[in-house]
C-alpha cells in the first residue's frame, strides 16, 4: 500500500474508533488496538472476513467488521490536482 493511502486509512479508522469509543463509553483499545488499526489501513480488506481474520482483533471490532470495511473503502486520499481544484473553486 502507498504511504499516503495508509495514512489516510489510519486517520479514518482512528476517527471511527474515537466516535464509537465515545458512543459506547469504552477505551480506544477495546474498540480497535493501534497495531490492528495500522494493519487494517495497510491491508485494506475488501470484506468482513478479511477484517475478522486479522490476528488480535477485538471481539467488538469483529462484530463491526462490515463497518470497518466501509470506513477503509471510503478512506481515499485526495490527490494534488483534486486539492487544487477544490481551492480554486472556493476562491471564486
Amino acid at each position: 500500500a502507498r504511504p499516503l493511502a495508509v495514512g489516510v486509512g489510519c486517520l479514518a479508522l482512528a476517527a471511527w474508533r474515537q466516535r464509537l469509543a465515545m458512543e459506547i463509553d469504552r477505551p480506544l483499545g477495546q474498540i480497535l488496538g493501534d497495531k490492528n488499526l495500522v494493519e487494517l489501513a495497510k491491508m485494506r480488506p475488501g470484506n468482513p472476513g478479511g477484517v475478522r481474520a486479522l490476528k488480535g482483533m477485538s471481539p467488538l471490532a469483529k462484530t463491526r467488521a462490515d463497518e470497518l470495511v466501509g470506513v477503509i473503502a471510503n478512506a481515499t486520499p485526495i490527490g494534488p490536482s483534486a486539492a487544487m481544484r477544490s481551492r480554486s473553486a472556493r476562491s471564486n
